[in-house]
């Protein structure tokens, strides 16, 4: 998904707006494209893109062995990476309820709780409130809950009757297969 943002340009001092493009899980040009021309000719467009527009990739770390066959993405990562790791139990909380207030929702402080207990990692050894690959499940589960909400505030029945961050996402994934035809099952 590429998506682009108009932000002042702060730093030229003209008051010109400057594009952004924003590549979120750009391990996926490793992981769902098989075609290795086209991966190419994607790398080659945004890092050609680089030049007049800031360019945003956002790589799972896991993923930079993949990147750095690729002699522009290696230096990228050598030289304006920014590397960022698991939040932590004050950010989860923020990442959960400022968004919810911006929509003019409330959040059980009771659900936070609950969300941090579903997230803590197994390890339990650092102060990252998460294990890997656990965030994505979370904006699913808020989603869910969401959606399960009679408005105005996000409440533990409302996040219990989603599913949870363990089973919210498989009741969308069951729903969704569920209202495909019998040849789009098949399919599937």
């Amino acid at each position: 998904k590429l998506t682009a943002q108009e932000s002042s340009d702060q730093g030229s001092g003209g008051g010109g707006v400057r594009q952004a493009f924003v590549v979120d899980q750009f391990e996926a040009v490793f992981t769902l494209c098989d075609d290795e021309d086209e991966r190419n000719a994607l790398i080659t467009a945004l890092c050609d893109l680089a030049r007049v527009a800031l360019v945003v990739l956002a790589l799972r770390a896991d993923f930079y062995t993949n990147a750095i066959r690729y002699p522009r993405l290696r230096m990228a990562l050598q030289d304006r990476h920014v590397v960022l790791g698991p939040m932590t139990a004050a950010q989860v909380r923020d990442a959960v309820i400022q968004p919810a207030r911006l929509a003019r929702t409330d959040v059980d402080e009771g659900l936070v709780a609950l969300l941090l207990a579903d997230l803590a990692p197994v390890d339990g050894g650092s102060d990252a409130a998460h294990d890997p690959g656990a965030l994505p499940l979370l904006s699913h589960a808020i989603l869910a809950t969401w959606e399960h909400s009679r408005g105005g505030t996000l409440s533990v029945l409302d996040y219990q009757a989603s599913g949870g961050i363990k089973e919210a996402l498989i009741r969308t994934a069951e729903r969704a297969y569920k209202s495909l035809a019998s040849d789009e099952r098949a399919l599937a």
